[in-house]
Parts: C-alpha cells; sequence; structure tokens
C-alpha cells in the first residue's frame, strides 16, 4: 500500500509557495503604482515681460510639469490672468505667479484706463471754463475754442470736438478720488481723443481760449454748426457823421521847403571837358602809432 502522505504534504507546500510568490508580487505592483510620477498643466511666460504691462495671449504658454515642481500659487489657466498688469518683472520661462499682478480696474492710474487707439490730452480750465467744478471722470463734453481775429480775421468761436470722454479731472480718475463736496478744484481736465483729435485740440489750445459744454449722458446728437463770428452776435454800426461846419481841423504843422528856392540854372548847362581830368583812388593801409588806418590817393587817368 502506497503511501499517500508525503504527496499531500508536497501538494500543501506548493500551494503555500505560490500563494507567497502571488502576495510578493502583488506588493510589487502596488510599491510601483506607489511611485508613479503624476503631471499637471501651468502657465508660464513666452518672454520677458516687463513691469506695468497688460497681460496679453501671446506673451503666456501652457506647460505640462511634475505636480511638485509646480509653485503654490502658480496661475494653472491663461484667462485667469488676461487683462491684468505687472506690477514686476516676469522673466522667460518662469511660471506665473498670481502674486505679480494688478487688476486694471483697480490700479489708479490713467495709462491703463485710456482705450487703446486713443490718446490722453490735458487742458487748463478755470471755475468758469470746467463748469464750476461739476465735470467729471466718465462725462461727455464738447469742446468750443474762441479765436480772435488775429487768427481767424474776425472774432470767431468754433466747435473744436464733440463727444469726447473726460478721463480724469486732476488727479481724479473718478468717484473714489473726490472730496465730499463732490466738486473738484483741479486746474486741468484729461480727454480721451483719437491722434487726429488731439493735434486740433492742442493747436487750439495754443492759438486760442477753450471752453467746455456738458453733455447729456444719454445725448447722441450733435448739432452741425460752422462757427459763429463777433456779427452774428452783434450788429456793426458805421460811425456817425459829424457837421462839416462844426468839425474844426487843426492846422497841418508846417516844414520847411527844401525843394524851393533853389534858383533854376539859365539854359543848359554845357560841361567843360577840357578841364576836366579823370582819376583814379588808389587804397593805402598805413600802421600809425599801433592803428590801421587807410587812405586814398588820386592818381590821374590818361584818356
Amino acid at each position: 500500500m502506497v503511501n499517500k502522505k508525503p504527496l499531500i504534504i508536497a501538494a500543501i507546500m506548493g500551494i503555500i509557495a505560490v500563494a507567497l510568490v502571488f502576495s510578493y508580487l502583488k506588493k510589487v505592483e502596488q510599491s510601483n503604482l506607489a511611485t508613479e510620477i503624476e503631471y499637471g498643466k501651468v502657465v508660464v511666460a513666452k518672454t520677458q515681460i516687463p513691469v506695468r504691462t497688460k497681460i496679453k495671449e501671446p506673451m503666456l504658454d501652457e506647460i505640462i510639469v511634475p505636480l511638485d515642481a509646480i509653485h503654490k500659487d502658480a496661475v494653472l489657466e491663461v484667462d485667469e490672468i488676461l487683462g491684468k498688469v505687472t506690477n514686476q518683472v516676469i522673466f522667460e520661462g518662469e511660471q506665473i505667479l498670481s502674486a505679480k499682478f494688478e487688476d486694471a480696474l483697480n490700479l489708479r492710474d490713467l495709462a491703463f484706463i485710456i482705450d487703446e487707439g486713443k490718446r490722453g490730452v490735458a487742458i487748463g480750465v478755470s471755475d468758469i471754463k470746467g463748469l464750476g467744478g461739476n465735470v467729471k471722470p466718465g462725462d461727455h463734453v464738447d469742446v468750443v475754442g474762441v479765436f480772435q481775429s488775429s487768427i481767424t480775421g474776425v472774432d470767431s468761436s468754433f466747435t473744436i470736438l464733440t463727444d469726447v470722454m473726460v478721463k480724469a479731472v486732476g488727479k481724479s480718475l473718478g468717484p473714489e478720488d473726490e472730496d465730499e463736496s463732490g466738486k473738484s478744484n483741479a486746474r486741468t481736465v484729461t480727454l480721451e481723443v483719437t491722434p487726429q483729435q488731439a493735434e486740433k485740440l492742442i493747436l487750439s489750445d495754443e492759438k486760442g481760449s477753450l471752453r467746455l459744454t456738458l453733455r447729456h449722458p444719454d445725448e447722441i446728437y450733435t448739432p452741425l454748426s460752422n462757427g459763429t463770428n463777433i456779427f452774428d452776435v452783434v450788429k456793426y454800426f458805421e460811425p456817425p457823421n459829424r457837421d462839416k461846419e462844426t468839425v474844426t481841423k487843426e492846422p497841418l504843422p508846417e516844414y520847411p521847403d527844401y525843394f524851393n528856392g533853389t534858383p533854376e540854372p539859365d539854359g543848359e548847362v554845357e560841361f567843360d571837358f577840357d578841364s576836366f581830368t579823370p582819376v583814379e583812388k588808389i587804397r593805402i593801409e598805413l600802421i600809425m602809432g599801433g592803428k590801421l588806418e587807410e587812405i586814398f590817393i588820386e592818381k590821374p587817368i590818361a584818356w
């Protein structure tokens, strides 16, 4: 009779060995999974971005890096910072950090509230020209220029620009900069105009006097005008004629008559060529007593 006990023991040992190998392989697999590297997306600068620069999409790029290499304050989406302004230099390839930006809407800086393609031009105002300080940033105005006759031939006024926006009054860019009265004592008003309008505005300010007229916020209509001259305002009257008999004329001053009293020659004057001897003047320079003097000597000319 065959003893089956060793076979049974061998089979049990084989099963145990297989279980141990399977367990070992499972642990190795889990260990490999635990060390697998994870990646994420981050925004970087394509080129160096200077300070005070409004961010646009071509300045940025998105790359994939290991999660461990991403800064905790890094920007992960381009849309998060479009339109914001840098408050420090960002170097090429550098991860974009949210702390390096300011929202352009929150900046109290005139340069960032002027629309692209426009220019800011400041003109001087007084209490009257500035509508008593009631012009505020965001208002729309017309600009009227007044010119003297030396410029236009007759004293005249013209509407130089229409429907231009006030961007600043003095240093005030909005209600946050106004005092409690709501009025400004500033002596300048900055208007947002096109480059062509800026030329007209500056020339008119140099050659004439400018006034602002305030528009209603909903006003879209601007009447056409060819300007107004002084005779459109007042009528010119000729000076009244004086009675000739009552007008006393002042006698004209008497001056010596240098053309009368000279005796006229009797008949034609004949020239005696026989007694006339032509001469040539010769210039000679002499140094006398340390001074340069010049004399002329007459030399007869044979003729």
